[in-house]
């Protein structure tokens, strides 16, 4: 691994994608068609950092979020390091017509360091920061509202919001007119991302709505989850399927791959087009596709790029679906949006990927996209809608789903893994021993009422409700589901009150 990757993996920009990167292998590191273009970052990064404009409002605004988040430090220390940087910023920008100008060239106390952050984010002074970064190909970003996540201080100001990005192109959006823009990769994190060295407890932004609803779209955080989720997918996707063993997100790994193959060989098409023959460097990157196609596979930037396509595509319907959200005025933060806001995903996206992505969650792992709207019971809540729909439980009786919806289950999913349920349901297991019922044939074969009866059994443990049972059902169900019927199913979710916390079988991801 070159110096150049040494120095950005200790960057605490990419902290977390570039851990991904130290379990990669070299030339997938350096391949110039992986999903990030870490060559361009690294030069970005290093002209950013010889600009006295981009280091002294860097360095101003981590001075003024270390008040905010009361970072420990010396009263003292901190008022001259404060102030130090205060005269490095008006070095860089003073005489000019920012307002901050104004303001005395000595830091006099919290207050001249709220009016400070207060002049950052003024619109006029947006307006000439951005023309002073654009030359190095770099923005402020807006100030933004985060689905999901609780505030990280107690106001929109204190928030601050304030990042340096690299200019992304904008993209229109059909949601009452507003906005929808791809951000680029992060100079300097916003408040959330920086309290993180400090504190754990906030997740990260793949998108947002600001207070008048333009949406936007973190595409270097979407590409870090990208990065995880394709190297883990490749793996799954070569391994042999073993119904007694393999785990629920494998088989559904592996029935996405072959639900997106058209895209994959797309995908390797326009990334094999771009390596140039005629550039050395590009030699080893060509022999390394063609011989993963020779094997029937493929190369692990293809994964890369297909998985970032569709976590993008996630991101901006969540976007959406969080703006129609502010325009119709209801609460951004409610489990009730979060649980739509899946529900409406369901409607447009593969259901073996958002259940993927909502199983990562469940199992406390990352999440990826939708782990910004999502908490672990949110999650169980939503398979447990699947299951109550099948079984035709409360509000979805009147719908008498189980005929249709029972007849795309895997029973395999269910029946086979016999040390699964001797060890999580033994009474269950007993039971259906007797009943000669551990058999997915047969139970295929017997009466519909019997079939029901029996998942019934599947996802009750002791009287009550079974997560994991209510899990496996979920997934044996989306397995094979199509998507006209995810559709359908998702409508039908949408049509009724959602299940109460405090009932049945949703009580179980709530309290477990």
């Amino acid at each position: 691994m070159s110096e150049k990757i040494r120095a950005v993996i200790q960057a605490l920009v990419l902290w977390s994608l570039m851990a991904s990167f130290c379990g990669a292998h070299a030339y997938e590191d350096t391949s110039p068609v992986q999903i990030f273009d870490i060559q361009n970052w690294i030069q970005i990064r290093d002209r950013a950092a010889a600009s006295r404009e981009v280091t002294s409002l860097k360095r101003l605004v981590e001075i003024i979020y270390d008040r905010i988040i009361s970072r420990p430090r010396e009263e003292a220390d901190y008022w001259r390091e404060a102030g130090k940087r205060w005269g490095d910023f008006r070095r860089a920008y003073c005489p000019s017509d920012l307002s901050l100008c104004a303001l005395p060239q000595e830091l006099g106390g919290v207050r001249q360091l709220a009016a400070i952050r207060d002049g950052l984010v003024d619109a006029q002074a947006r307006k000439l920061l951005n023309e002073r970064l654009g030359p190095q190909g770099l923005r402020l970003s807006p100030t933004l509202i985060f689905p999901g996540q609780l505030p990280a201080a107690g106001s929109d100001k204190a928030n601050f919001g304030f990042r340096i990005t690299t200019i992304e192109d904008e993209q229109s959006s059909n949601v009452d007119g507003t906005s929808l823009v791809t951000m680029g990769d992060v100079i300097l994190n916003d408040l959330l991302t920086y309290h993180m060295s400090f504190g754990s407890d906030l997740a990260r932004t793949y998108f947002a709505v600001d207070s008048r609803g333009n949406g936007y779209v973190q595409a270097d955080r979407v590409r870090e989850s990208a990065y995880s989720f394709a190297a883990n997918w490749k793996k799954v996707a070569q391994k042999k399927v073993n119904y007694s063993t393999i785990d629920v997100g494998d088989l559904l790994l592996q029935q996405l791959k072959k639900e997106l193959n058209g895209a994959f060989d797309a995908t390797f098409d326009r990334l094999l087009a771009r390596l140039d023959a005629g550039n050395p460097d590009h030699l080893e990157h060509i022999d390394r596709f063609r011989a993963e196609r020779a094997r029937d596979r493929y190369p692990t930037e293809v994964y890369q790029w297909v998985i970032y396509d569709q976590l993008l595509q996630i991101s901006s319907l969540l976007t959406e679906h969080y703006q129609q959200v502010k325009v119709n005025g209801d609460d951004v933060h409610s489990v009730t949006q979060a649980l739509k806001g899946i529900v409406a995903l369901q409607k447009q996206i593969s259901p073996r990927l958002l259940f993927c992505l909502l199983q990562r969650e469940w199992d406390l792992d990352e999440g990826a996209v939708v782990e910004q709207v999502l908490t672990r019971p949110v999650a169980g809540l939503y398979m447990a809608e699947h299951v109550q729909v099948l079984l035709e439980h409360g509000p979805y009786a009147k719908f008498a789903q189980f005929e249709k919806l029972s007849a795309k289950i895997d029973y395999r999913l269910l029946t086979d893994d016999r040390e699964f349920l001797e060890a999580q349901n033994p009474g269950f297991y007993r039971k259906m021993s007797v009943l000669g019922l551990l058999d997915a044939e047969k139970l295929r074969a017997a009466p519909l009422a019997l079939q029901k009866a029996w998942l019934e059994n599947y996802v009750t443990k002791d009287g009550q409700a079974f997560a994991l049972g209510v899990y496996r059902v979920s997934a044996a169900l989306t397995l094979s589901l199509d998507a006209r019927s995810a559709r359908d199913l998702a409508e039908i979710i949408r049509q009724a009150p959602l299940s109460k916390t405090g009932d049945g079988i949703s009580s179980t991801f709530v309290s477990g």
